[in-house]
Formats: C-alpha cells, sequence, structure tokens
C-alpha cells in the first residue's frame, strides 16, 4: 500500500507539472476546410498596417505566433509581425518583434510559425498581433480565416500613428502561451499529508 500510495503522488505530481508546461492558445482564428486561411486577405504595405486585438485572462509567457501572409508583388518583401500591449485601446509598446521574409509569388499565401525568443509575460489584459513593413518591395495581405468569420481588427494608414477600429472578415492568427501558474504549496502539502495518513492507517490494520 507504501509503494501504491507513493506512485500516485508523484504521478500527480509529475503529470501536473507537464500540464503547466504544455502551451496553451491564448487565441486561434484559424478556421473552416483545412488549412484555415485562405489567399484573400487585408493589405498589408508600406501605407497600411494592420492589428488584431485579443483579450488575455491569467498570466503566461509567449511562446509562437503563426499567421498567413503573402507577397503579391513577384519578389521578396520583409514584414514585421509583433505582438504588443495595450495603450488606450490601440498597440502600444512592443513586447517582440519578428522579421518575415515574403518569398511567395503572386497570389500565394503560406502560414508562418514565429517561435519566441524573449517570452514576453502577458498577464491580464488585450495585446495586438500587429503587421508592418517599410519594405516598399511588399505588396502583401494577411489572410483573412477560411470560414469567413468576422473579428475585431484595426489597420492604420499613417504608420501606426493612429489607428481605426474595424468589425469584418478575420484574419487567421494562432497565439500560443505557456502558463506562469504553479501549484499551491498547501494543495500538495494536504495530498502529501492525505498519503501519510493512509500508510499509517495500513501499519496500524497490520
Amino acid at each position: 500500500m507504501k509503494n501504491t500510495v507513493s506512485r500516485a503522488l508523484i504521478a500527480l505530481i509529475v503529470v501536473g507539472g507537464a500540464v503547466s508546461a504544455n502551451a496553451d492558445v491564448l487565441l486561434d482564428t484559424y478556421a473552416g476546410d483545412a488549412p484555415g486561411f485562405q489567399a484573400n486577405g487585408w493589405i498589408v504595405a508600406t501605407w497600411q498596417y494592420m492589428s488584431r486585438p485579443f483579450s488575455v485572462t491569467g498570466s503566461y509567457t509567449l511562446d509562437s505566433i503563426e499567421l498567413p501572409l503573402g507577397n503579391f508583388n513577384d519578389n521578396t518583401g520583409v514584414y514585421d509581425v509583433s505582438i504588443c500591449a495595450d495603450n488606450a485601446g490601440v498597440p502600444g509598446t512592443v513586447l517582440e518583434s519578428f522579421a518575415v521574409n515574403v518569398t511567395t509569388g503572386n497570389g500565394v499565401v503560406s502560414s508562418y510559425l514565429l517561435n519566441s525568443a524573449l517570452n514576453p509575460l502577458l498577464t491580464t489584459g488585450t495585446y495586438y498581433v500587429t503587421a508592418t513593413t517599410t519594405d516598399a518591395n511588399l505588396n502583401g495581405g494577411w489572410g483573412w480565416n477560411n470560414a469567413n468569420n468576422t473579428g475585431d481588427q484595426q489597420f492604420s494608414t499613417d504608420g501606426g500613428g493612429t489607428w481605426n477600429n474595424f468589425n469584418s472578415t478575420d484574419v487567421a492568427v494562432r497565439v500560443m502561451g505557456t502558463s506562469t501558474t504553479v501549484p499551491e504549496p498547501a494543495s500538495m502539502a494536504v495530498l502529501g499529508l492525505g498519503a501519510l495518513a493512509l500508510v499509517r492507517r495500513r501499519r496500524t490494520a497490520k
């Protein structure tokens, strides 16, 4: 009985640790038939930036951002994809930025997985995934989801100086994070005491 209780307790601790280490979905608007996005989307160029707000409840470190991007010119272009903190309802401080080289040809949109190197902390509140560029070679787009679902988005035509809210066909984007919440020590102590009590009862019965 002692060995059984010990194994069960250890297994619970290991599984609990594994759960906290697994990435959680903070935002996922990929939808519809595979691959969940389409070649149509909102224009991203030097004259138009795009933003997709989302809300976080809890505390997480950023793992990755995935989104479909295309370049409708037949050359290489560079997107700047960022995750930003909130500044009174618009994108504020950049928490992490990714340079995405897009080499797809005219009308081709591909999904790009961007793994976080900084793993910024995201606590309860609003955040923004933005797609911008200062590359004149880029005349591209952020692909819509493949179900034509609508969502709250923003666009800027002055380099991010001002942002305009609108609700229309939603872009596809997936944000993954790892929870920073750990089991409370008191809870683990109760489990340990419970296991110890079972062992003692077993010994008394003998």
